[in-house]
């Protein structure tokens, strides 16, 4: 009986963080801005457009966006979450921030040749 009590509020704690982001489930309508930085070879390339994505919900822990799952509880209170990695000469990572019915997306890779990023930022549709 002594562990009922922990693992209820454990588990409405983690259920209630779910219910606070389950609204950015859905459509936005995204300015999506790619960057390559190539100055290694002598290259930058930028291109800006717009798309529809979805943020889809993957399982009952994680929602996800593109390639990114993101678990509800790892949210930050402020509405982001954050995943990088660095291994000798290579970097990537992703962001992304839920707040106000819109989302903004980051996904950024880099070695020491060059520098590739992408950025979404939409309002929910």
């Amino acid at each position: 009986m002594k562990y009922l009590l922990p693992l209820l509020i454990l588990t409405l704690l983690f259920s209630c963080r779910k219910q606070e982001y389950k609204p950015y489930i859905g459509n936005y309508n995204c300015q999506i801005t790619e960057h390559l930085d190539s100055t290694h070879n002598g290259f930058v390339w930028d291109s800006i457009y717009t798309e529809n994505e979805v943020i889809i919900e993957l399982d009952s822990k994680n929602m996800q966006f593109r390639d990114l799952p993101i678990p509800y509880k790892y949210i930050q209170d402020n509405g982001e979450y954050k995943n990088g990695h660095f291994l000798t000469g290579i970097y990537w990572g992703r962001e992304i921030i839920l707040k106000n019915d819109s989302l903004y997306f980051y996904h950024y890779e880099g070695t020491a040749a060059g520098f590739w990023s992408i950025r979404y930022a939409g309002k929910r549709i």
